[in-house]
Parts: structure tokens; sequence; C-alpha cells
């Protein structure tokens, strides 16, 4: 909790001495989700493509840089548990990060750099007459480069298409020690405030 406080108080800060030129977008997107290594595994956790959602918040500091905030959630499922086991895996992100934009015209890239903590569960429930449970849940500091492009549709309403590696840490209850890092393919709209 004490470093969910610290992340949202840096936050502010960083928010608040923008510059006052800056503009406030908000957008939300929908994500397939490709988990990678140990994630993936089928001698592990096996984890099948995945999916989520997001929202953000951009504050432009000017044309070229801004500060985000996103807060999403992420669902996987897993047959590592066969017939007697239903396993799944959620994560709600809530990371911060830097973004630069390269070009001036409708179509632009970007690079993006995020930091944040990532609210994980791992659950398993029995099914097929086998009786068992098992929930388990920790918070996983993450970081997540990106790159993508955003497509203006208009002066304040642009597409965006991104692709992103999560890196997260592990927790031996949740994780078994292993990170549960993906890929994240996403596509979602912004609106200009």
């Amino acid at each position: 909790m004490k470093k969910l406080l610290l992340i949202v108080f840096l936050s502010l800060v960083a928010f608040q001495t923008a510059k006052a030129q800056g503009k406030w977008t908000l957008g939300a997107g929908g994500e397939v989700l490709v988990p990678t290594g140990d994630f993936s595994s089928k001698d592990y956790l096996d984890a099948k493509m995945g999916f989520g959602g997001s929202a953000r918040a951009q504050y432009l500091i000017n044309r070229q840089m801004a500060i985000t905030g996103s807060l999403g959630y992420e669902g996987w499922s897993s047959d590592a548990g066969g017939n007697y086991v239903d396993l799944t895996f959620t994560n709600i992100p809530l990371s911060f990060g830097f973004k630069y934009l390269f070009g001036r015209e409708k179509i632009r890239f970007y690079l993006l750099g995020e930091v944040g903590l990532n609210f994980w569960k791992s659950k398993a429930t029995g099914k097929n007459g086998y009786s068992f449970s098992y929930d388990k849940s920790a918070t996983l500091l993450g970081v997540a480069p990106s790159a993508g492009v955003e497509i203006a549709l208009d002066k304040d309403v642009t597409l965006e298409g991104a692709i992103r590696y999560q890196i997260l840490g592990s927790d031996k209850d949740a994780t078994g020690d292993k990170a549960p890092n993906h890929f994240g393919l996403r596509v979602g709209v912004n609106f200009g405030l």
C-alpha cells in the first residue's frame, strides 16, 4: 500500500508541475495478451492468450512529450489443471509513464515507458467432481516498454495501436516464483478535453 501511495503522490506532483500550455486526453482500449516464458510454458503455468481493457489519461506537456497514467484489467485461463482444475489469472495494472511522440502530421509514432503496480490474482477451482480451491493474490512491480502509432481523426480524437511488453516481478504463492511476463497488442481511441 505504501508503494501505491508513493506512486500516486509522485504522479500528482508530476502532473501539477507540467507546463500550463499542455492538453489532457482520455482514452480507452482493448488488448490481446500473449503470455511468454514460464507463463506460457506447458511445463509450468500454461497460460493461454488473454484479453484485457484499459483507460488512460495523458497530459501533453508539448507536441512531442506526455505524462501518462493508466488503469486496466487483464485475464487469462490455463490448461495446466487438465480435466480436474480450472486455473485463471487476473491482473489489475496501475501504471504511470512518459511518452515521446515522433512527427507532426496526422500519423504520429511514439515510444512509451511505464512503471507501476500490478494487483495479481491466481485462482484454481476443482471441476468434474474434484473438490479443490486455491486463491492467492500479490502486488507485483512492473515495467512496460511500448511502441505505437496515433492516427488523428480530427482535432480532438485519435485512434491508437500499440505493442508493449509487460515485465513483472514474481511471488512465491501467487506466481510460483515465476514472472508472468506477456506481450499486449492494444487498439484504442483517445479524446481531447
